[in-house]
């Protein structure tokens, strides 16, 4: 069974910051399986070159 509790973003770091993080990590995914990003992705983030620079070679730092 799976059990739903309710979290507002804006109470809660932890959750934010896993949001963050998931999202990244399914952005690094789609670079390195070739499927470009969509519209939203590239205006949010600038470019797959500031995407990289800026976030995932720190998120893959964290990687163990």
């Amino acid at each position: 069974s799976v059990e739903y509790r309710a979290a507002f973003p804006e109470q809660y770091r932890l959750y934010q910051s896993a949001d963050l993080i998931c999202t990244l990590t399914l952005l690094d995914c789609k670079i390195n399986s070739n499927i470009n990003l969509t519209k939203s992705e590239l205006n949010f983030f600038g470019s797959k070159r500031k995407l990289k620079k800026n976030f995932l070679k720190f998120i893959n730092k964290l990687k163990f």
